[in-house]
């Protein structure tokens, strides 16, 4: 009461404001015309195809009962009125977008009250129902439940209906005109409309299979409304109204427009309509005893032209079926009943079973002995097993067995069927056995040659290892007979840098994988064997924390003379006079990035030695290398050196 009350209030303050205007003020005489600024304009949206409401008329302007009624109100509130009128559910969306100020004809609801906020109401119309001629009849809304029908997307009907879910199908539209014309010429039973907009169109597109049913679940308040967030504007809108019916104003705009289609009238005309058939239906049935007969001949013979019509539908359908899966030269498609042996039977096979049966389809379906008896006996009862746990658990069928062929030669077969519930509580499998020899035969040959390969790869990484040792033996005999210290230092450099990739192929060969191995298994023998080979190995301490990740062999080889190079630099210069020390190697895949890092404690690089001036082999054959495997390296100074490589594999 309180709220009621504090809106009376604030209405008759807003009608002393407005009255003054009224009476002294200048209003705009064109709707359509620029105001000198936008703050004194109002944009209106609203349908573009809702007469006598809202529409554009025949010279391409706004025109209805509606539009009059905004212009009213943007004169009493000195507004300029500019419309945008489009499809009802684009007028909405306008609105929620701010495109608009202002929408008219829109029907409260609480759904739309949380996204728009309210004018008074200015007409009140009932919303009816309207079916197509043939239509079972309805009393009520409810009976709308199963039925098919067209809506006005965005409409409040829509709204309606959805909201309470009880139609089968809807068929939304863009405007009221097609969803009249779509009754009229479609395949849907009903619609819900604005009455007065009903008749209409009814009338205009010349409708002669539509009536009104007498059923109104609605009688529909059309306001204006503007975004929820605001509500100062439509507060001046809703006392304009109260000054526009005042003035007698209304009146005029409504006798214009509703004088000859009042929603009232049309009422009491679609109530007529509906309950004067009780009084023809008493004085015509002595009649319809004797049109009795003759109706129901011609429902006969209409069900009769109906279920020929299904029977040919049906039978062009299943011939449609039969040549597709006939079409299926290495395939066979069944549908079988009840999987054991005994009770077995074909209710259908297709025409490839003549080719890999040797039997026609009839005789299967006659005996199913004479496929089964064909599947090998070692096969036979695994078959019949997963054909009962499919029927036990209704979980789809697939077996693998083979078929003697009519030639005498076993072929393959694989099989898949899905069970389903038949007539007299039977299983049925409806399945596809398809011939898959070659297939077999292409994955034996595949495997053969993998093999072969494999054997191939094992003997080649062999024989490199083996030619890899024989090189490291000559190397070491020469190192041994070489007399000038710094040609032996070079071979001794080589040496190494072989047993690096003698380590990776020895470590391949002890494996199934010949294409890739773990870092980490590489690695580590790899540096202890380095360090070891030095006279200061026990001086200087191994700390490794070496991810356990997967490098193939492009990249461990290279990488493996990487490492060999760097820590042999160490072990020579980075502890002179046999000082102690300490090597850290780390390495880690992070987002598909591998970085390795080695670091000493030692005296540290000057820093003049640089990869990119760099004056001795090893530091150039690491740069090189490096780039070989797309990655970089940088040298990091300070407390001893560090290398820093970083790729992707």
């Amino acid at each position: 009461m309180f709220r009621l009350s504090e809106n009376i209030a604030f209405r008759i303050i807003l009608l002393f404001l407005i009255i003054p205007s009224l009476v002294f003020g200048e209003t705009s005489g064109n709707a359509h015309g620029k105001s000198e600024s936008n703050n004194n304009r109002l944009i209106v949206g609203g349908s573009d195809d809702y007469p006598p409401y809202s529409y554009i008329d025949e010279n391409g302007e706004p025109a209805g009962f509606s539009v009059d009624i905004s212009r009213a109100v943007g004169k009493i509130l000195q507004r300029d009125i500019v419309f945008h009128l489009e499809p009802w559910h684009k007028a909405l969306a306008s609105l929620k977008n701010k495109d608009t100020d202002l929408i008219h004809d829109i029907v409260y609801s609480e759904e739309r009250r949380k996204t728009f906020s309210f004018s008074a109401f200015y007409y009140i119309s009932p919303y009816a129902v309207f079916a197509k001629e043939g239509s079972p009849a309805i009393s009520s809304f409810e009976d709308l439940a199963g039925k098919r029908i067209v809506l006005v997307r965005g409409d409040i009907g829509h709204e309606y209906i959805v909201e309470r879910n009880i139609v089968s199908y809807i068929h939304l539209v863009e405007s009221y005109a097609d969803a009249i014309m779509l009754l009229e010429n479609g395949d849907f039973q009903y619609t819900m409309i604005d009455q007065l907009a009903g008749q209409y169109w009814i009338k205009t597109i010349g409708a002669k299979n539509i009536n009104h049913t007498g059923v109104s679940p609605l009688r529909i308040r059309y306001s204006f409304a503007e975004p929820a967030e605001n509500e100062t504007l439509i507060l001046e809108v809703s006392g304009a109204l109260s000054v526009l019916k005042a003035s007698g104003e209304y009146q005029a705009i409504y006798n214009k427009w509703m004088d000859r289609t009042d929603a009232a009238s049309l009422a009491m005309r679609s109530f007529i309509k509906k309950y004067l058939w009780l009084f023809y239906t008493a004085a015509a049935s002595l009649l319809f005893l004797f049109l009795w007969n003759f109706t129901l001949q011609r429902k006969v013979a209409r069900r009769t032209k109906d279920l020929e019509m299904s029977s040919r539908i049906i039978a062009e359908r299943e011939e449609m079926i039969r040549s597709i899966s006939n079409n299926i030269q290495s395939g066979v498609i069944f549908q079988l009943i009840s999987p054991d042996p005994g009770l077995q039977k074909f209710t259908y096979l297709s025409d490839p079973v003549k080719s890999l049966y040797g039997v026609t389809p009839e005789e299967a379906m006659e005996d199913p002995g004479l496929i089964f008896d064909k599947i090998h006996e070692d096969d036979v009862s695994r078959v019949i097993k997963s054909f009962r746990e499919s029927a036990g658990s209704f979980t789809p069928f697939k077996a693998e067995y083979r078929v003697w062929s009519p030639s005498g030669t076993l072929r393959r077969a694989v099989a898949s069927a899905i069970p389903r519930s038949c007539k007299n509580n039977e299983i049925c499998f409806d399945g596809i056995e398809f011939d898959i020899s070659e297939l077999k035969e292409s994955e034996e040959r595949i495997k053969v040659l993998l093999e072969e390969k494999e054997l191939l790869l094992r003997e080649v990484h062999h024989r490199i290892k083996n030619n890899m040792n024989t090189i490291r033996g000559l190397l070491t005999l020469q190192v041994a007979a070489e007399k000038n210290p710094e040609a032996a230092a070079s071979l001794k450099d080589a040496e190494s840098r072989i047993q690096s990739m003698i380590m990776l192929y020895d470590r391949l060969d002890r494996t199934d994988n010949f294409r890739e191995m773990s870092i980490k298994e590489y690695l580590e023998p790899l540096i202890r064997e380095i360090v070891g080979s030095f006279n200061n190995s026990r001086m200087v301490t191994i700390q490794t924390d070496i991810d356990d990740f997967i490098l193939d062999v492009q990249n461990l080889s290279p990488l493996g003379i990487i490492v060999n190079e760097l820590i042999t630099n160490i072990m020579k210069y980075a502890f002179p006079g046999n000082n102690s020390g300490t090597i850290w190697v780390s390495a880690s895949q992070i987002r598909g990035i591998v970085s390795l890092h080695i670091r000493d404690n030692g005296v540290g690089i000057p820093d003049s030695v640089d990869f990119k001036k760099s004056t001795g082999f090893g530091l150039d054959l690491v740069a090189m290398l490096t780039e070989q495997i797309g990655g970089s390296i940088r040298i990091e100074r300070g407390n001893g050196a560090g290398f820093v490589i970083e790729f992707v594999p």
